[in-house]
């Protein structure tokens, strides 16, 4: 994602326990809520792999703040030809459709 000019926002922590697949820490889960609350977050991307309830917690904070939530696998199948096409109002583009 950073390739097509993204920045990582998430806790590395979080990142972390994601990824070795454990829990994720309180500490983390705070400072993931407090990113939800910056006004530069335009989307957020989760791991279609890894479900369960603290993830769908974080995707939850950030459906309730008027994101995007995405979910993407590191495996595309076949009928899913990558990103949902995204406009620039679902984007908070201030500067109408591109």
């Amino acid at each position: 994602m950073e390739d097509a000019g993204f920045e990582e926002m998430a806790p590395k922590d979080l990142l972390e326990a994601v990824e070795e697949e454990r829990d994720i820490s309180p500490a983390s889960i705070a400072e993931a809520e407090a990113i939800f609350e910056d006004p530069e977050l335009l989307l957020v991307i989760t791991n279609d792999q890894v479900t369960d309830t603290q993830m769908q917690s974080i995707a939850d904070m950030g459906a309730s703040k008027g994101l995007p939530v995405i979910g993407l696998a590191e495996l595309i199948p076949n009928e899913r030809l990558g990103l949902p096409r995204l406009d620039d109002q679902q984007l908070g583009c201030p500067y109408g459709n591109s």
